[in-house]
């Protein structure tokens, strides 16, 4: 299982200027994913929408609009004060991600790899995949992913596939990783 016991998690705290303006923000999990849509909305329309034909905007706001789909995301958001500025989501067990997007005004300022961080934390599988679109590829290679197949199409959807191998090392102590209590 990817998720901590019960759900609950430690509060990340974190201060740092953005825009000559202090931003002090918290990581923890999203018990409702649906609260983190209007952001994945707004962030999609404006990054990675503009490079999409009508049919791939249509099946992305389809996939996030789909009960089944969202009931398999398990997920954390980045909050500056009540407000969700940051939000990264996976599925089955945390082996893929299927949900990043980091509010506009706040890229570049830590919080996805913060996010990502938080993934990291509760994962036991050996490797983490993404179909990453072409807008967000440089942002998972700075986090460690690398590419594993040429750009594919789905449903007018252009992405990349992408693999991160989880290091052993990180958690060989804590009995986490299969591998490394072999």
């Amino acid at each position: 299982m990817h998720k901590r016991g019960n759900g609950a998690r430690r509060h990340n705290y974190l201060s740092w200027s953005v825009c000559n303006r202090k931003v002090k923000m918290k990581i923890k999990e999203i018990s409702k994913i649906e609260d983190a849509l209007p952001l994945v909305w707004d962030v999609f329309c404006k990054y990675e929408a503009v490079n999409y034909p009508v049919q791939g905007e249509k099946a992305f706001w389809d996939a996030i609009h789909s009960e089944e789909y969202l009931q398999t995301l398990h997920g954390y958001g980045a909050y500056e004060g009540e407000r969700l500025i940051g939000v990264i989501a996976t599925r089955d067990e945390g082996r893929h991600i299927a949900l990043f997007f980091v509010d506009g005004e706040y890229h570049r300022s830590g919080i996805g790899r913060r996010l990502w961080q938080a993934v990291l934390e509760d994962n036991i599988s050996e490797a983490i995949t993404v179909n990453s679109s072409i807008y967000a590829k440089e942002v998972y290679e700075h986090l460690g992913f690398e590419q594993t197949d040429t750009v594919r199409e789905s449903d007018g959807i252009k992405y990349v596939p992408m693999k991160y191998i989880v290091s052993h090392a990180r958690h060989a102590d804590s009995k986490r990783c299969r591998p490394c209590v072999e």
